[in-house]
C-alpha cells in the first residue's frame, strides 16, 4: 500500500544532536534493573560511550520506575534500583516536550527537576484529552468489524501482510455492493484509517495519534495481549512508549505482542523507526560498533548540513 497517511509525521522532526536514539521498552530496564540481558547492556554502553547512539527516556519510564507493585518494605528498595538504573544506561538524556516548533527535543538533566512529572493529576488530564480520541478510534474499529473482520485472526501475518489482507476483506463482493455510495470499488485500510484521523479533534499531537492507531491495532485484535492481568494502564503505557519511540531511531522491546503492533502501527504512518527484540539489537549495535568510524563520518555531515 502506498503510504499517504502523515499527519503525525508532519510535526517530527530529527533531533538536536544527529546521533540516533535508541529507545527501550521499559522492560528492557526493568531486566537491566534484575540483572538480566547482561550481553545487551554491556554492547548497549559501549556503542553509548564510543558516540554512535543516545539511550534516552521519557516521562514514562520515570512513572514506570517509580510505581512498582511491590509490599512496602521493599518499595523504596526497588524504585531507587529502577532509578539508578534509569541513571547509568541513559546518562541523564531524554526525550522531553518543549516549546519548539517540532514540540519536543533533547535535554540532559537529572530527576530533582521532574521527578513528580507524571501526577495522578497529570495523568488525569492526559486520559481526559485521549478520551475523544480513543472514542473515535473504537467507532473505526466496530466499522471493520461491521466489514467481517475477525479479532484475533490476523496473527499469522506480518504487518505488510496484515494490510493486505484488512484490504482483501474489505473489497470483498459483498462489502463493495454494501458500501458502494461511498467507495465504489471498494474501500481500504488507508482511507479507514485516514477517516479516523479527521474525526479526531485537531488538537491532537503526533504522539496522540500513534498511541490511537497503536490502540486500534490492540483492538482489532492484532497481537492483543489477553491475559487477565493485563489492564486499561498497562495498554496505554505501551501506547505511549510506542508512541515516544517514533521520534527515534531504534526501538527494543523484549514484548513481542508490543513489538508486532508497533511494526504495524509504524507501518501504517511510515514512521521508519526499527523495532528489534533483545537479540536483533545486539547483532545491530555490533554492527554499528564495527562500522563505527564510516558512521561517525556520516554523523558529521549530517551536522555539517544541520549547521550549514
Amino acid at each position: 500500500m502506498e503510504n499517504q497517511i502523515s499527519r503525525p509525521s508532519k510535526q517530527r522532526a530529527f533531533p538536536l544532536v544527529q546521533v540516533p536514539l535508541c529507545y527501550l521498552d521499559w522492560n528492557i530496564f526493568d531486566n537491566f534493573s534484575k540483572k538480566r540481558l547482561p550481553e545487551l547492556k554491556d554492547v548497549l554502553f559501549t556503542a553509548r560511550e564510543d558516540g554512535l547512539i543516545h539511550v534516552p527516556y521519557t516521562e514514562w519510564h520515570l512513572h514506570e520506575a517509580v510505581n512498582v507493585s511491590s509490599d512496602l518494605v521493599n518499595q523504596e528498595e526497588l524504585v531507587s534500583r529502577n532509578l539508578e538504573t534509569l541513571k547509568d544506561v541513559t546518562d541523564f538524556v531524554c526525550i522531553w516536550e518543549h516549546d519548539e516548533p517540532a514540540g519536543w527535543r533533547i535535554l540532559r538533566f537529572a530527576w530533582d527537576r521532574q521527578f513528580d512529572v507524571l501526577t495522578t493529576q497529570k495523568l488525569v488530564m492526559l486520559w481526559e484529552m485521549m478520551k475523544p480520541i480513543l472514542a473515535a478510534i473504537t467507532t473505526v474499529k466496530d466499522k471493520l468489524l461491521e466489514f467481517g473482520l475477525v479479532p484475533g485472526t490476523l496473527n499469522k501475518f506480518t504487518p505488510d501482510e496484515v494490510i493486505q489482507e484488512i484490504d482483501r476483506i474489505l473489497c470483498k463482493p459483498e462489502n463493495i455492493e454494501k458500501y458502494k455510495e461511498y467507495s465504489p470499488k471498494g474501500i481500504t485500510l488507508e482511507e479507514i484509517i485516514n477517516l479516523a484521523l479527521s474525526i479526531i479533534p485537531e488538537s491532537a499531537d503526533d504522539l496522540q495519534l500513534v498511541s490511537a492507531i497503536y490502540f486500534l491495532v490492540d483492538q482489532i485484535g492484532y497481537y492483543s495481549d489477553k491475559s487477565v492481568k493485563r489492564n486499561v494502564m498497562s495498554l496505554w503505557r505501551d501506547q505511549n512508549h510506542v508512541a515516544w519511540a517514533s521520534r527515534s531511531q531504534i526501538l527494543v522491546s523484549a514484548d513481542r505482542r508490543l513489538r508486532m503492533k508497533a511494526k504495524l502501527t509504524y507501518r501504517i504512518f511510515g514512521i521508519t523507526t526499527l523495532v528489534l527484540d533483545p537479540n536483533e539489537a545486539i547483532v545491530t549495535l555490533k554492527w554499528m560498533l564495527e562500522n563505527s568510524d564510516a558512521l561517525k563520518f556520516q554523523y558529521d555531515e549530517v551536522r555539517k548540513q544541520t549547521v550549514a
